[in-house]
């Protein structure tokens, strides 16, 4: 996962803690930004069920929570809440149409933000989650 710390997480630190945080600590920021990614997944799968297509990178997540004016048959929202930042408080990155692992691509760039890493640092991405 990539990026600073998580921000307000109970017990977790703030983006200042520099302490490192226990193993399985980082494994719970880790599922829980798979299951965060599987979540919009779903979201995207209803969105194309009912237009035909999955929303274009221009129009975003945001596409699962209002209709973007241009998506006939849109019948959300596809998101029972807003779309969920990911553990570190960051949005998504989303690209569509085609991504370039698959359909689409869906992923964030972990505590620090940045692409790549390690630990609390790595990637977390809808082609890695479809593996697991």
């Amino acid at each position: 996962m990539n990026g600073t710390g998580p921000r307000s997480i109970e017990g977790a630190g703030s983006r200042a803690d520099a302490r490192p945080r226990p193993l399985r600590t980082l494994v719970a920021f880790d599922e829980r930004g798979f299951t965060l990614i599987e979540l919009l997944g779903a979201g995207l799968d209803q969105y194309r069920l009912d237009v035909g297509s999955y929303p274009a990178a221009a129009q975003g997540l945001d596409a699962l929570q209002k209709n973007p004016g241009s998506a006939s048959n849109w019948n959300g929202p596809y998101l029972k809440k807003s779309v969920p930042k990911d553990p570190w408080g960051n949005a998504y990155k989303y690209r569509c149409c085609p991504g370039q692992h698959g359909e689409y691509d869906l992923w964030s760039e972990g505590a620090d933000g940045a692409p790549g890493g390690e630990g609390e640092n790595a990637d977390v991405t809808s082609w890695d989650s479809a593996q697991k």
